[in-house]
Formats: structure tokens, C-alpha cells, sequence
């Protein structure tokens, strides 16, 4: 039976004083690929922000039942990489290492090591010395991507990951996150739109639609909404 990461009693969430969620009961275990979805203010990114800990809970926890807040990755919605920062691939990657929070601007050969082992794993090895001004939109969110895991190998949590992007992009960001679950058994919890990659990537789909919410397979979604 997998490892349950974190649970969800009772949530219940405002935004600027209005309920938009109430009492949601999850867990979130290993190898899990939730997908988030729903209306444009229904609270889906005000519970994302929750889990990650940066929204204050009106009622109602979050338990951490294996992991620490250390353990989740997490990729904000609109979260890119400014196109004339002056770095490299590999030094925006090493950023996500907890050494990038002091102040030395030195990183260790096994710090480095492990920047190219990520970069490896999401099959981006060959631009690690490509300044970050020169890369495609799809590949910038492969590098958010490395950024975020290089720390962290439990959780991972991306608001709208794949706005903006090409179909053929967005198809890759969605195959690799469904990798680490699989291979890594790493749960992924992910805000989206495209309701067709949800029900064809998604092992458990959250449904929040006016004030209520419902957890589906994807073959219950498909059938609830009548798509």
C-alpha cells in the first residue's frame, strides 16, 4: 500500500473573507497524480497555496504524515525565469540547493554532481552551460522543474505549470511529472485547465465546482462532467 505524504482534515480556506473552499478530507500518497480542477474562483490555487504553506488555514489541518515542508517541491503559477538573467542552466538549478540560502556563492563538486544528475532526469543534461536568455519556453519550465526537485524528491505541487505553452511542450512537462511518479514514487498535485490531460494523466482528480468539491477517478470526472 503506498505511503501516505500528507492529509487533509476538514480545510476550509477564505479569500478576502469569502469561504472558497470548505472541508476537504485528502491524502495525498506516494506515487499519486492529482489533478486539480474547476472554475477560474473557485480556490484552487488559494488550497495550493495552503498545502505549501503559504496561505493560513481558516479551519481544519494539514499532517505531514512522512514527509517535512522541506520535502515539496513546489512551481508557482506564472513562476518563470526572467529571459536576460545572466546565468547559466546549471547555476539556476544549483539556486534550488538549501546551500543557495547562505551566503557563500561557492557550491561543491557533489552539489554540482547532483544539478547535472537532475538536469539528467529531466533529460536536459546538454544545455546545462546554455544561458537561460536562450532557451525555448519548454525548456525553461524543464529548468523551474530541476530547480524545484533538486532539493526535494517527495512532493511536488505546480500551479498551472504548462500556461502558455505549446501543445508539444506542455505534452513533455506532464510525461515527465508522470515519470517521477511512477519511477520515483513521487506524488505530483497539479492546478490545471486542460480537463483532457487531466483525466488521460491523473490517478485521482479534485473537483471544485461552485461551493463544493468532489474526489474522482478520472473515469468518474469523465462521466460527472459529461465530457
Amino acid at each position: 500500500m503506498p505511503k501516505g505524504l500528507i492529509t487533509l482534515k476538514n480545510l476550509t480556506l477564505k479569500y478576502e473573507k469569502n469561504t472558497v473552499i470548505e472541508n476537504v478530507n485528502l491524502q495525498v500518497a506516494e506515487g499519486d497524480f492529482i489533478c486539480v480542477v474547476g472554475e477560474n474562483g473557485t480556490g484552487k490555487t488559494t488550497l495550493i497555496k495552503s498545502l505549501v504553506g503559504l496561505k493560513n488555514l481558516d479551519s481544519g489541518e494539514i499532517v505531514y504524515d512522512s514527509i517535512n515542508k522541506s520535502d515539496i517541491s513546489y512551481i508557482a503559477q506564472q513562476n518563470n525565469i526572467k529571459r536576460h538573467f545572466p546565468a547559466s542552466v546549471l547555476e539556476v538549478v544549483m539556486q534550488g540547493l538549501e546551500s543557495a540560502k547562505t551566503l557563500s556563492p561557492f557550491y561543491k563538486k557533489e552539489e554540482k554532481a547532483l544539478a547535472l544528475k537532475t538536469l539528467r532526469k529531466l533529460g536536459i543534461e546538454n544545455i546545462a552551460n546554455k544561458p537561460i536568455s536562450e532557451l525555448s519556453g519548454g525548456q525553461q519550465r524543464r529548468v523551474l522543474l530541476s530547480r524545484a526537485l533538486i532539493s526535494s524528491k517527495k512532493l511536488l505541487i505546480m500551479d498551472e505549470p504548462v500556461a502558455s505553452l505549446d501543445t508539444a511542450a506542455a505534452k513533455e512537462i506532464y510525461n515527465i511529472a508522470k515519470k517521477l511518479c511512477e519511477d520515483e514514487k513521487m506524488a505530483v498535485v497539479v492546478v490545471l485547465h486542460d480537463l483532457g490531460n487531466a483525466i488521460k494523466y491523473a490517478t485521482k482528480i479534485l473537483w471544485i465546482k461552485d461551493d463544493s468539491h468532489k474526489l474522482l477517478t478520472p473515469q468518474e470526472y469523465l462521466k460527472e462532467a459529461e465530457l
